[in-house]
């Protein structure tokens, strides 16, 4: 089966796709915790033989239900009263299990248990079954037509007249035959089947053989029976189930036997009969790669024929089943004019992996799961070989390279990897086993095989194995044993071979000259490790070659020389001026490493002329320097200087690694300051391809490569920020938005200019998808349309976007919906809202995912952005919280071993990146200083503090912010930088006038650096309006926003927020320019529970507001305020209660009071009178006015310092504040008066004028104390306030 889902998407530029280099680590890492692996399933034990199977099916597709009866032949191979069956979510009729033949003599039925582990129905008798003796089992049982594209599912579609239909079809492997009918299903149990149906006489159906007879019931029902297949296993078993008038077949090609040339196979395409046009491509390719294959392996295709359906719906890519192979219909329909060169390729191998696997799989198949590889790396491989006689001029050999060996080697290259073969699987594994170290890995070793044996040994090895095992199942042993036959035993291939598939990983290979006189390679081989403290062992059998200018035109014909030794000397002749490289072709599986000096050389030959490289082997050298680059053996400066060559090169495969490469980077740097830097680099770089390629359509029949690449130019070119390039994709964008019927836009160029134009676009450009989206029939657009969207920057449309995913008759098909959640996890923009949505749907997304190939996929997706400390943190509470991880347990622990590595690679590697990218320093000034480029000039916040707390938690809580910031822009620039700290951002976007968007935003944990990076640069002047979304936390540190509480006479407990920000804790409480200099205004709503009173710098501007929809809250909103530096901003809100003087200052226009708990109030009065007295002595000393209506004095039960000065509303420690007239001093009476009195005087030393920077705090409080002594003089004070006041 081809399920690597990836490759639907391949139309999507490659430079887009991560593939290729892993990452590394070099400290300490962080596991995710996870339970003992599960035990292995039980194998069903070898005392039954099945034989053969006769399985009678009634389905219902007005309820989506099925009735079956399967009469089970087997013959008894070791006395037992037992039967074992697989079984899943069947409803087994009792009264009809008994065993029909031998009529007399039989053992009788008794009862029946179920392992649900194991998915076993044991099936008691009274009596031994006779060894030797043959017996029918009969069992009736009814089940459900699922909707989850397993076993017997329901697919819908819309019909020519756009009326809703269903069909029944079926996807069987790897374990889903047994929710089917009662079955041994493993792959190595081979038996016999004949199927029979009874449908509805407007419907027609298909199986894996003919059809032998059609009843009619005489009810408006037919009974179809099949004919008896060959023996073959339970997953290639095939049905389907669809309406006469909707679906039907191209005409049978016959293709005759290479063989037996009498022996003729009808070859159909088969689908939606508004579609079969469109299938003639896919049925050229289907008939090619039957006569191909039948040439190939010596052996013809032994079934009369072989039907290629596409339906709507499938999960996987497409399924071999014998005679029956079907398809999503991206894999088979092809239009020129809608459908893009990648998937015209995707097409054709396709079409041939499933083809190949008839062979590989269905007449040879793995005995156990364990070795997967068996079939799917062989149709893997065997598909480019059959491509390559289909179309070649595609270059298959560069393909391979970039499609199977770059992308399985990131997933190998983790300390959590596994081998290709493994003995034992729990449930779960045998899911996890479906992915690219099985596939492209897998097809990589067989390459490798054939490459050292040579083709024709290598040919006439598999010709042996299918001969010889034909109708039977295999292992790893008996191919190496065929193999190592054909090679005339001169070659053990098991020995090579054994630790390829047994260890998992591959080796890096290092080679150091010795230069001078004694000219030698030194060849050390190392597994190739992530992380620099984990110590391996392993070794393989290596097969190396190397070349140099001299032999470089006949490098593949070089001697081979095998490597088991941890090192290996070899002798040259290389003149010391002259550069080395290994691995033509990329013969071995491994990373390659060379001295200094050579690589100097390397670099001086790509400058000169690059063309005297091979273009594999310049795409190798960038695939595996940026590999070795994470692991710390290659300076990260190198690997840039690589890339230099680039703007002379013009070839795939090399700009594939470095797209790939780059891509990476962008992935690892996101977040810090470098990146824009970096990007500019890299369009630098891109700018003469581009302007080569352009966005003309290529002749594909002149330069397929080409067409392939130019996609990922187009994509990479306008992802960092050519404006030619945007506004080409924009205005192609347009053009067809003006004129929906007719889309000019070039079939390969439509996901890239979706992509772009929606990135870049309005509501409107993602409505007019959306819309196209509800309509659109042929699958190939759906995924463009899809892509497109998962590229807005919008984060309520990305919120609308997810949410369709699992939404209930959903315009995103099921089989769509795993692919379209990765794409957007996979984005910048995307990606953290698709984190949120994984956490928040998980429960749904493991109902739907958990028993199939794709839940792991989303895990990789939504982790592949996590670099920094918080993602890891985050991404380990989530997966811990999580005890049953279903099919993606091992990814997680993959994904977790990637984090950690990203992480510890930014460590080791940003400075000297910054260094070599910015020698100036001018992106990247270290300064704990905010830029000076864009100020705040009013904050509007609100906020929503969580206090229903009980004691179990009391010591923490959170809280909902939103904070909308006027900004005025003082110099022209493409960031924003603020201050956060312990904030979850949510949401950010821009406002302004010119559409300027944000493109990225990422965190400075060292500096609580929030920094958000745009398209474009802001214009000098203007005011935009910067939008955050984010959830901070009530920590009880009092710090920020915190929790306070305190103990009432009758022992409960009462809870509080209260704020302390001074000197930079206001960038807990909210995103903001934490800096004293950047005074700006603030309006402030608080949504709290009714029972709480919320108080703030300014006054109320009317009564708590009730919350629509919920009686419990109100909003309470406050006053505009004065200019006031972020760390007096000031919040309480408690069920305190407050003491009043609504008539003090100098003009009695302000009201004073002063608030406590509600049972320590009476304390406050003497707190009162000092501080109504005071506020007018100071505006009479100052000659000034206090500039607000009111000032609130707050004593909290928690407060680390004294006492705070924020502007209207001073808190205190409790003990700062009180008097009791019968229990106080009159030492506690005097500082009561002189906290009251400095910080009052604050509200003009340091509110009213602040310092521009923490150096000059004395400002504030020399004053201050001074001024409490009444030494300074009054003139020169109120000067100095005047002229600096606000």
């Amino acid at each position: 089966m081809l399920i690597k889902l990836s490759d639907l998407g391949s139309s999507l530029p490659l430079s887009t796709l991560t593939t290729g280099t892993p990452v590394t680590t070099f400290t300490t890492t962080i596991p995710v915790t996870t339970p003992p692996p599960a035990p292995s399933v039980e194998r069903i034990p070898a005392t039954l033989e099945q034989e053969y199977y006769k399985i009678y099916l009634e389905p219902n597709l007005i309820n989506n239900t099925f009735r079956g009866q399967v009469e089970y032949q087997f013959r008894c191979l070791r006395s037992t009263p037992l039967i074992h069956l697989h079984m899943v979510d069947l409803m087994i009729h009792n009264s009809s299990i008994s065993i029909t033949f031998p009529t007399s003599g039989s053992p009788q039925y008794e009862s029946w248990d179920y392992d649900k582990y194991n998915e076993f129905m044991i099936i008691r008798f009274d009596s031994n079954f006779v060894e030797g003796t043959v017996y029918h089992l009969n069992i009736s049982y009814s089940g459900i037509l699922s909707d989850s594209l397993t076993g017997l599912y329901i697919s819908k579609y819309n019909d020519t007249k756009n009326q809703p239909k269903t069909l029944m079809t079926s996807q069987m492997e790897p374990t889903h035959a047994r929710t089917a009918f009662p079955c041994i299903d493993e792959p190595g149990r081979k038996a016999i089947f004949q199927i029979s149906i009874r449908h509805n006489s407007p419907y027609t159906v298909w199986s894996n053989t003919r059809a032998e007879s059609e009843i009619d019931q005489g009810d408006g029902t037919i009974i179809t029976t099949f004919k008896p297949t060959l023996k073959m296993s339970t997953f290639i078993l095939a049905l389907i189930m669809a309406l006469e008038q909707d679906f039907g077949c191209r005409q049978a090609q016959a293709v005759p036997g290479y063989k037996n040339s009498s022996h003729i196979i009808q070859s159909r395409v088969c689908g939606r009969k508004d579609i079969l046009e469109q299938l003639a491509y896919a049925e050229e390719v289907a008939t090619e790669s039957l006569r191909f294959f039948n040439e190939y392996y010596d052996m013809d295709y032994p079934l009369e024929k072989i039907d290629h359906f596409a339906v709507p719906d499938f999960g996987a890519g497409a399924m071999e089943n014998y005679g029956l192979l079907i398809y999503r219909e991206v894999g088979l329909f092809f239009d020129e004019k809608t459908v893009s060169a990648s998937r015209k390729q995707y097409i054709t191998t396709v079409v041939a992996h499933e083809v190949a696997h008839q062979w590989f799989g269905n007449l040879v198949s793995p005995e156990w799961w364990g070795e997967l590889w068996l079939k799917e790396g062989f149709a893997s491989y065997m598909e480019t070989l059959a491509s390559d006689r289909i179309e070649p001029d595609w270059k298959q050999d560069e393909r391979f390279v970039v499609e199977k060996i770059f992308s399985f080697m990131e997933a190998d290259s983790l300390p959590t990897s596994r081998p290709i073969s493994i003995n034992s699987t729990n449930p779960a594994d045998i899911f996890q086993l479906f992915d690219s170290i099985t596939y492209d890995k897998g097809a990589t070793l067989i390459r490798m095989m054939s490459m050292f044996l040579g083709n024709t040994t290598f040919q006439e090895g598999i010709q042996n194995y299918l001969k010889n095992l034909s109708y039977s199942s295999a292992k790893e042993d008996d191919l190496w044993s065929y193999l190592s036959t054909a090679a005339k035993d001169t070659i053990s291939v098991g020995i090579i071979m054994n630790g390829w598939t047994r260890q998992p990983g591959y080796p890096v290979v290092e080679i150091q000259r010795t230069y001078g006189t004694t000219k030698q390679l030194d060849i050390t081989q190392t597994p190739f490790s992530l992380f620099s403290s984990e110590t391996k062992d392993e070794k393989w059998w290596i097969p190396f070659k190397y070349f140099d200018t001299q032999t470089v035109n006949r490098a593949d014909s070089q001697t081979l020389i095998w490597i088991n030794e941890t090192t290996k000397t070899i002798s040259i002749t290389t003149d010391d001026d002259k550069w080395i490289l290994a691995n033509p072709g990329y013969l071995g599986i491994y990373r390659t490493k060379y001295d200094q000096e050579n690589f100097r050389l390397i670099l001086e030959q790509l400058k000169q002329d690059h063309t005297r490289i091979p273009v594999i082997t310049r795409g190798a050298l960038i695939d595996d320097t940026f590999a070795l680059i994470r692991t710390g053996k290659v300076n990260t400066t190198d690997a840039y200087k690589l890339l230099g060559y680039l703007k002379n090169e013009r070839e795939f495969v090399p700009w594939t690694g470095a797209f790939s490469a780059m891509r990476y980077q962008e992935d690892l740097l996101s977040g810090t300051e470098i990146l824009n830097s970096v990007q500019e680099h890299f369009l630098e770089l891109i700018l003469p391809l581009y302007n080569q390629i352009g966005w003309d359509p290529v002749d594909q029949s002149k330069d397929w490569l080409t067409a392939l690449l130019q996609p990922s130019v187009l994509s990479a070119s306008c992802r960092y920020g050519h404006k030619n390039c945007i506004d080409s994709a924009r205005s192609r964008f347009l053009r067809w938005k003006m004129n929906p019927s007719l889309n000019q836009i070039p079939a390969t160029l439509r996901s890239t200019v979706y992509c772009i134009a929606i990135r870049d676009g309005t509501t409107d450009d993602f409505n007019f998808l959306w819309d196209r989206l509800q309509s659109e029939a042929v699958a190939s657009e759906v995924l463009n349309l899809l892509n497109g969207m998962a590229c807005t920057r919008d984060n309520n449309l990305m919120v609308f976007f997810l949410n369709q995913h699992l939404k209930n008759n959903s315009a995103i098909r099921e089989q769509d919906m795993a692919a379209s959640l990765e794409r957007i996890a996979r984005s910048p923009q995307g990606n953290y809202q698709a984190w949120t949505y994984v956490r928040e749907n998980w429960s749904k997304l493991f109902a739907k995912f958990g028993r199939s190939l794709v839940l792991g996929d989303i895990i990789d997706a939504v982790t592949n952005r996590f670099v920094t400390t918080i993602q890891r943190d985050e991404f380990k509470a989530f997966a811990d919280s999580i005890p049953d991880k279903g099919t993606a347990s091992r990814q997680f622990i993959l994904s977790m071993d990637k984090i950690n590595a990203a992480i510890n690679w930014r460590n080791q590697n940003i400075d000297p990146l910054t260094e070599y990218i910015d020698p100036s320093g001018l992106a990247t000034d270290k300064s704990q200083r905010l830029p000076s480029d864009v100020v705040p000039t009013r904050y509007s916040l609100w906020i929503k503090p969580y206090l229903n707390i009980t004691n179990d938690n009391l010591r923490f809580s959170v809280f909902d912010g939103v904070v909308n910031i006027s900004l005025n822009v003082r110099h022209e620039t493409n960031r924003i930088v603020l201050h956060t700290k312990y904030i979850d951002i949510i949401n950010v976007r821009l406002i302004s006038s010119d559409n300027t968007q944000v493109t990225t935003h990422s965190f400075d944990e060292e500096r609580d650096f929030f920094i958000i990076m745009l398209n474009k640069n802001l214009t000098l002047g203007s005011s935009p309006t910067l939008y955050i979304q984010y959830v901070g936390e009530l920590r009880n540190d009092t710090y920020g926003f915190y929790l306070s509480s305190y103990v009432r006479s009758d022992k409960t407990r009462g809870y509080l927020v209260a704020s302390q920000m001074e000197p930079i804790a206001a960038r807990r409480a909210l995103p903001c320019f934490d800096e004293p200099a950047l005074k700006a205004r603030y309006v402030i709503a608080v949504e709290h529970d009714k029972r709480y009173t919320a108080q703030s710098n300014m006054e109320a501007t009317g009564p708590p507001i009730p919350v629509p929809n919920d009686n419990d809250w109100v909003t309470t909103t406050f006053a505009e305020s004065v200019p006031m530096s972020s760390y007096l901003l000031g919040l309480v809100v408690s069920d305190f209660k407050c003491i009043t003087n609504t008539t003090t200052g100098r003009w009695r226009n302000i009201t004073t009071r002063a608030c406590a708990q509600q049972e320590k109030v009476e304390e406050l009065d003497y707190a009162l009178t000092v501080a109504s007295q005071n506020i007018e002595d100071f505006e009479i000393q100052y000659d000034l006015s206090y500039p607000l209506r009111k000032v609130d004095h707050i004593a909290v039960p928690d407060f680390d310092a004294g006492a705070m000065e924020n502007w209207g509303i001073i808190i205190y420690r409790e003990t700062r504040l009180f008097y009791n007239i019968k229990t106080s001093t009159s030492s506690n009476k005097q500082d009561v008066a002189l906290v009251i009195v400095h910080e009052l005087a604050h509200q003009w030393f340091g509110d009213l004028v602040s310092p521009a920077w923490w150096d000059d705090l004395w400002l504030n409080e020399g004053i201050i104390k001074k001024y409490k002594k009444f030494s300074l003089d009054k003139p020169s004070l109120v000067s100095y306030l005047r002229a600096r006041k606000l």
